[in-house]
């Protein structure tokens, strides 16, 4: 992994639905060579998937603790096939 590469997963951490358009100019290069480097970093495992978290908060007023099951079901993995 290059500089690149820890842009790429830094700004894909912040908000994994940008479009390869969006995130090559949020990390200087080319939608081409984000969408390079994003297949082969998602086929080499450094990312797993692209993930919704849920606001606690807006899930309910009595909540103190969410269960973990529940809170697996609440995150929606999507797979990001956007491109630029």
């Amino acid at each position: 992994m290059d500089e690149l590469d820890l842009r790429i997963v830094a700004v894909l951490q912040a908000d994994g639905t940008l479009t390869k358009a969006e995130l090559a100019e949020a990390v200087g290069s080319t939608p081409s060579t984000c969408l390079r480097r994003v297949a082969e970093l998602r086929r080499t495992g450094v990312l797993k998937a692209c993930v919704y978290l849920a606001d606690p908060a807006k899930l309910g007023r009595g909540i103190r603790a969410v269960d973990p099951i529940i809170a697996a079901l609440a995150v929606i993995i999507c797979v990001q096939r956007r491109e630029a």
